[in-house]
Parts: C-alpha cells; sequence; structure tokens
C-alpha cells in the first residue's frame, strides 16, 4: 500500500487536522544565530486590513519609525538602510511600496488573528510578493532582510464600572523582519500598551478626558519591543 493510500485511510479513522502557521515572538525557527548582513528598513504604515484612526496611527508611525531608526544606533551588528533610503530605491525603481504588496495577498479581516500568522499562511508563499523582495533587495543595496514596521491596532473606549468612569487609549505596534531571499519571517517584535484616565462618580464624567496619544506611544516604545532581534546587544 502506497503512502498516500496510508495517509489517507489513517485521516479517515483519527481525523486530519491542518497545522496553523508556526510563528511566535522573537527569533523564528530556522534563523537563531542569523545575522543579517544589510537591512532595508521601510516606512511604519497601519497594517492593511485594519481600519485604523489615521491621525493618530500617523503620528504613531512617526514615532514608531524614529524608535526603529534610533534602535540601530550604537548597534554593531545591526546595519540598516534608512526608509528614506529604501523609499527612493523603490521608486527610482517603479516598485510599489511593501504595504500595497501584502494588501493585495492579505484574506478578508479575521478576529482575532495576529498579523504575523497572517503574513506567514498568507502572504510569504504568494509568488508576487516573493519577486517583489527579490526586485526590492536588488534595488536597495542588495539587502538580505526587510523590516517592516506596522501599527496593528489603535483604539478608544470608554468603561463604565460600576461608576468608576474611565477613557481608555490602546495601541499595538510590530516589527516583520523577512528574508528577502524565500519571503521567510526572520524575527516578530511586538508590542501593546494602554493608558487610562479615571474618576469616580457620575457628576465629573464629564470633564474626563482621554490621555495624549504620545503617552501611550511612550508607554509602547520601548526595548522589549526589540526582544531577540538578531544581532541585537544590550548594554
Amino acid at each position: 500500500m502506497g503512502k498516500q493510500a496510508l495517509g489517507l485511510i489513517l485521516c479517515f479513522v483519527v481525523g486530519c487536522v491542518t497545522s496553523e502557521p508556526d510563528v511566535h515572538l522573537g527569533i523564528q525557527p530556522g534563523y537563531l544565530g542569523f545575522v543579517p548582513a544589510r537591512i532595508a528598513v521601510m516606512p511604519c504604515t497601519g497594517w492593511p486590513n485594519e481600519t485604523l484612526d489615521t491621525e493618530a496611527a500617523s503620528q504613531l508611525c512617526q514615532d514608531l519609525n524614529k524608535f526603529v531608526l534610533d534602535g540601530f544606533t550604537g548597534q554593531p551588528f545591526m546595519k540598516g538602510f534608512s526608509p528614506k533610503v529604501g523609499e527612493k530605491a523603490l521608486n527610482d525603481a517603479k516598485l510599489p511600496m511593501p504595504s500595497e504588496m501584502i494588501s493585495q495577498a492579505l484574506p478578508p479581516p479575521k478576529l482575532k488573528t495576529k498579523p504575523w500568522e497572517i503574513y506567514k499562511k498568507s502572504v510569504e508563499p504568494t509568488p508576487a510578493w516573493q519577486d517583489w523582495l527579490g526586485k526590492a533587495s536588488q534595488a536597495i543595496r542588495s539587502s538580505d532582510s526587510i523590516l517592516l514596521p506596522f501599527v496593528t491596532a489603535i483604539v478608544e473606549r470608554d468603561i463604565n464600572e460600576r461608576g468608576l468612569y474611565i477613557k481608555e487609549r490602546s495601541a499595538e505596534v510590530a516589527l516583520l523582519l523577512v528574508d528577502t531571499t524565500k519571503g521567510n519571517l526572520q524575527w516578530v517584535g511586538m508590542r501593546q500598551a494602554a493608558v487610562q484616565r479615571k474618576i469616580l462618580g457620575h457628576e465629573g464624567a464629564g470633564n474626563l478626558v482621554y490621555a495624549p496619544w504620545d503617552e501611550v506611544a511612550q508607554r509602547l516604545l520601548q526595548e522589549d519591543l526589540w526582544r531577540e532581534f538578531p544581532g541585537r546587544q544590550v548594554f
């Protein structure tokens, strides 16, 4: 009996389960000890299939861009090209930005599905994406990795907990390091943060205001976002 027929019988008897992508935060399987020689850093964008407050997301993207660039400073084993260099190189080569390519490969939005899991399942194996990566690598000085910063969630909530009135702003960002040769995820970074303002009693609830978004950004953009980044040294 052939292996294929035996597999079909086993599926019929015990049932078959489709495995989900093996993706977790930090360094990905197969890349332990790997340090990219040249990283093309892309400008931050909102995750393509999320509906985000454009003004707040735009400001957070600016903060994330600065945080990422500052993160390369003083790191002898982290060599990269800035978002401005990468964006100009893509424009000169008449290539679209990565967010545009990713959005074409994304399925309809699914609740509680992390962007890096969606990337692994729906974007990574796409021939058009892999072709784009090869061309982008050539355009950006033969970069062997590309770093994609995303704002993946930005939320305002009004909460009433038995007379305790709360105004909450929260956000989530992600960094995806991608192999430009195969499209594989090499590393994933993510952080969430929330800031609340509270007041007890209905009388003062009308004067309660949200914390500024820059306060959320300060809490969000911390060294922990770089955890396990290839070649990064923590002093």
